[in-house]
């Protein structure tokens, strides 16, 4: 999904109403990024090593993980350098939080912005920066709003909390079988 809300295909949309930043709030993204933050959040709690991190992890936790690696390097004369497989595998963000790879982080990049005006607000976060908090009243209009511009739309507030980090390797294995 795009901010351009005028491309005639749509993405199916999951959303949920769950405990985020912020407090509880309407969650939506396009199902294929749901997808891939289960797939993270599955790979941040099974990889040992890097090599194991990059077969499960999609290309943008390995590559925000590879970023933060090298940054912690204390040998950056190497502009080549990139962790072993073998390599133990540890984030590079303590917090939990990919950077913005986050539900709500991510709301303010792929929800249209007509619709973060309408029915968010931008929060900010001391250590993650700015994300998108969206009032649970609000989910009826919002959701019919996107139902009316295209948007076929699924709620499952356990994929949403899953995206979110909050599930069991076990609960992640479950929705990703879905």
């Amino acid at each position: 999904m795009h901010k351009d809300t005028e491309a005639t295909e749509r993405p199916e949309l999951i959303y949920g109403v769950i405990e985020g930043s912020g407090g509880e709030g309407v969650q939506v993204l396009p199902a294929e990024e749901v997808q891939n933050l289960l797939k993270g959040q599955r790979a941040y709690s099974v990889a040992r090593t890097w090599g194991e991190f990059r077969q499960l992890a999609p290309s943008s936790f390995v590559e925000l993980e590879t970023q933060a690696w090298l940054q912690n390097q204390e040998d950056e004369e190497d502009p080549g350098l990139t962790p072993g497989d073998d390599l133990e595998f540890t984030t590079g963000y303590p917090d939990g939080d990919a950077l913005h790879l986050w539900p709500q982080a991510l709301m303010l990049r792929l929800l249209p912005e007509k619709f973060q005006q309408q029915f968010g607000e931008v929060s900010d976060t001391t250590h993650s920066g700015p994300f998108l908090q969206i009032d649970p009243n609000h989910e009826e209009a919002l959701i019919q709003a996107l139902e009316v511009e295209g948007y076929a739309l699924r709620r499952n507030d356990d994929m949403m909390y899953g995206a979110q980090g909050y599930l069991s390797v076990e609960e992640l294995n479950r929705l990703l079988q879905e």
